[in-house]
């Protein structure tokens, strides 16, 4: 018999083993937080829509208005779902998705929320897909019609992706090896459909891409088949796990015991033993903080007053801190006027591009412009970058090596 698999079980298991036993094994159900039950709330409200749309037989413009009236009906049968802040985003994520959507000729919607079953050396790949869209494309060099299959997956989340994250999602493969086998088509194209900015992030796979990630998910599969030991990976990220309450390593990691304290300097076996325990705990603990810096925030924002504990407890209020940015074309044309300094003084005085910012910018115009113009850029700026070192201490878990006979 098949093994059954979807791409968000692969995925979590290469993200910790350990979840992916607690999850799907022993059964241990999570309950939805309220970044999930948002989600659904919009995944069923555009599934609606869209269907309303293709049934009506309608010139091709998205009801906004009718949208609202999904999305209240929607939110209303989620009693975990609560704020005005997040409704009115939900509104604007429709409000934007119907503009954006708009002519939508309602004979190209093949299918919304379509759950797909694809079999391939054993392993069973399954899934639901939000949107399937087949359009008439034109071959800008030839000119020549042919037909396109378009997969939207809609994405609720803040997270900026690229087409580097749609390359190398699993989740985006197996929904093209899944249309391949469901319909005809001269090509396929997959993307993220980011609903809080209305970017697509496209990718096409090539069949050698599909080859690989379909090799790669039997290998996958059989990996889990003999998996005994279901080791967790500790990282930052565990503070949001679903199943964090029952996993003993995180629980450890938070409320254990502190590592063995090392009385030795100079034993840096014992010390790196020591490092270790005390950095995925440092990690861990951080990342609660956050998350209970913001639930405390959210509580305040809502009561609009300090809280007060008593005598010898806590004190809670929100504070506005005010943090100041200039345009740099203003600081360039008062300084240089005021000043009487050179433009390029004035910015090679006070501005510095960082290389995160660069990356981003990078990402966006190799959508429009391709990638040549891209890495021409990189190129002259990777020459006259000034590079400065310092001493900083790298560290990687070794992976066992196996005895010689």
């Amino acid at each position: 018999m098949a093994r059954k698999l979807s791409a968000t079980a692969i995925v979590q298991y290469e993200r910790c083993p350990r979840q992916y036993k607690l999850e799907r094994i022993d059964k241990i159900r999570p309950k939805d937080n309220h970044p999930a039950l948002f989600g659904r709330v919009i995944h069923r409200t555009i599934e609606r829509l869209l269907a309303e749309h293709k049934s009506s037989g309608s010139t091709g413009i998205l009801d906004a208005g009718r949208a609202a009236d999904i999305l209240t009906e929607e939110w209303g049968k989620e009693p975990g779902l609560a704020g005005h802040e997040a409704f009115s985003e939900g509104l604007q994520i429709m409000s934007d998705l119907c503009e954006r959507l708009s002519p939508l000729d309602p004979e190209s919607v093949l299918s919304t929320e379509e759950w797909f079953s694809v079999e391939t050396d054993g392993v069973n790949l399954v899934g639901v897909i939000d949107l399937v869209l087949q359009r008439e494309a034109v071959n800008e060099e030839t000119g020549e019609v042919f037909i396109k299959i378009e997969v939207l997956d809609w994405k609720t989340t803040r997270e900026f992706l690229t087409t580097r994250d749609a390359a190398e999602s699993i989740q985006l493969a197996i929904y093209d090896m899944a249309m391949r086998l469901t319909y005809d088509a001269d090509q396929y194209e997959t993307c993220f459909y980011m609903l809080r900015s209305s970017d697509k992030i496209r990718i096409r796979h090539t069949n050698a891409d599909l080859e690989s990630w379909r090799r790669y998910i039997v290998a996958t599969a059989e990996q889990i088949d003999r998996e005994e030991e279901w080791k967790p990976k500790l990282n930052p990220q565990c503070v949001h796990c679903h199943v964090r309450k029952n996993c003993e390593a995180f629980l450890e990691a938070v409320k254990g015991e502190l590592p063995p304290y090392t009385e030795d300097m100079e034993d840096i076996r014992a010390l790196a033993v020591e490092r270790e325990g005390l950095s995925i705990r440092k990690k861990i603990v951080k990342k609660r903080l956050e998350v209970i810096d913001n639930a405390i925030k959210a509580l305040l924002s809502m009561t609009g007053e300090a809280v007060d504990l008593g005598e010898d407890d806590w004190f809670f209020k929100l504070s506005s801190v005010e943090k100041k940015s200039f345009a740099p074309s203003d600081v360039l044309d008062i300084l240089a006027v005021r000043l009487g300094l050179e433009p390029r003084d004035v910015l090679d005085a006070v501005a510095v591009v960082q290389k995160g910012k660069l990356d981003k910018l990078f990402a966006e115009v190799s959508e429009k412009q391709g990638v040549g113009p891209v890495q021409l850029a990189r190129g002259a700026l990777e020459n006259r970058a000034e590079r400065t070192y310092s001493s900083r201490l790298y560290s990687k878990k070794q992976k066992a090596k196996g005895k010689k006979k």
